[in-house]
């Protein structure tokens, strides 16, 4: 599971145990947790609220990408995963590099009960693959990404207003995908350094990120399927962006990555000290709503599963989890907290343990 891409914040406490910091009973190892007279010790995740990513697909549905078409629809999968996993507050838009019947160009392709997708649309996958099948414009000679992108963003027309209104926000990290067979021919209207400048003034606030990435053909040669998209890569250089070869057989590793950020939880929480087996109670604090982690690996010798536990303790919403002692880390299984949620582990101490009982 990819990272859930929030800036957390880490507070340990020990503290004595309250109501409140009761946790479900199934711990590390064996469920049975020994009765020890030793100080606890809690740690506290907060978690902050959600980034954002808007992301914007360029797509060439020109004649020519019959070809390449198919490989990119066999590596959405791979794209609509990461971003499902990040736990990002995410946009994803379509436009293609030429007019629809109905459509400008730099207007959203809509699909899914909107122009654009998000944590709300129901089927995402099938939604995106509906929206990078649009044959609206398979009859264009594409090649405008630039012209494209920038229509779509800066909507200088009323019509592209009202068509991409709510898409692009400008706190959200923004990141451009052209996909292409030919290299960009949006010039004398937009030439490259004009959209490069385009792109790093659009977000009120600079530090903002935006990014250009491009899957298109190899320079300087290009290949059969392909020709060299010079302008595209050499815009994806200088707005930071990654590239992939449109003339690869497989584009599931040219698809770029949903970006992690400093401080990203990636569903990894490391205790501070070492518990005693047994006595570790996992569980978050999601608004009103509380959570109990069950010891994935407990269950499974006790031959039971998650939800027959949950009901024998009277719990109502777990989810499961590893712990591994090396190093001293608990692990979520899909499951990810939203943003503000507040993650607690309360144990026993090892090493109080450890000294209570040495010898004198």
């Amino acid at each position: 599971m990819r990272g859930w891409m929030m800036v957390l914040a880490l507070c340990a406490q020990g503290c004595t145990t309250t109501p409140d910091d009761q946790g479900a009973p199934y711990g590390i190892g064996a469920l049975d947790a020994p009765s020890l007279a030793t100080p606890s010790q809690l740690d506290v995740l907060t978690q902050s609220a959600q980034a954002e990513l808007d992301v914007l697909w360029v797509i060439d549905a020109s004649a020519s990408m019959a070809e390449e078409r198919p490989k990119l629809l066999d590596a959405l999968p791979s794209f609509m995963d990461d971003l499902l996993d990040s736990g990002l507050d995410w946009h994803v838009g379509v436009v293609t590099m030429g007019e629809g019947p109905t459509r400008p160009l730099g207007g959203l392709v809509g699909a899914g009960g909107g122009n654009f997708l998000t944590p709300e649309t129901s089927n995402p996958l099938g939604a995106l693959t509906q929206l990078v099948s649009d044959e609206d414009d398979a009859s264009d000679p594409g090649g405008q990404g630039f012209r494209a992108a920038l229509d779509a963003l800066t909507m200088p027309t009323p019509e592209l207003a009202a068509r991409n209104a709510g898409f692009l926000r400008d706190s959200a990290e923004l990141r451009v995908i052209v996909v292409s067979d030919q290299d960009d021919q949006s010039a004398p209207a937009v030439t490259r350094e004009q959209f490069v400048a385009a792109m790093q003034a659009l977000k009120p606030d600079p530090s903002t990120p935006v990014s250009f990435s491009a899957i298109v053909g190899d320079a300087p040669g290009g290949c059969d399927a392909a020709n060299p998209g010079a302008d595209y890569l050499a815009a994806a250089a200088a707005l930071g962006g990654a590239v992939g070869s449109s003339c690869d057989a497989d584009w599931t590793g040219s698809m770029p990555q949903v970006p992690l950020q400093d401080g990203d939880f990636n569903g990894e929480f490391f205790l501070t000290q070492l518990p005693v087996p047994g006595t570790l109670s996992f569980w978050v604090v999601d608004g009103d709503v509380r959570f109990d982690g069950l010891d994935e690996a407990a269950l499974e010798d006790r031959g039971t599963n998650i939800p027959e536990a949950c009901t024998e303790q009277g719990l109502t919403n777990c989810f499961p989890y590893r712990y591994d002692i090396v190093p001293n880390v608990v692990t979520t299984v899909n499951f990810a907290p939203g943003p503000n949620a507040v993650i607690h582990a309360r144990y026993d101490l090892l090493s109080a343990s450890a000294s209570a009982s040495a010898p004198e």
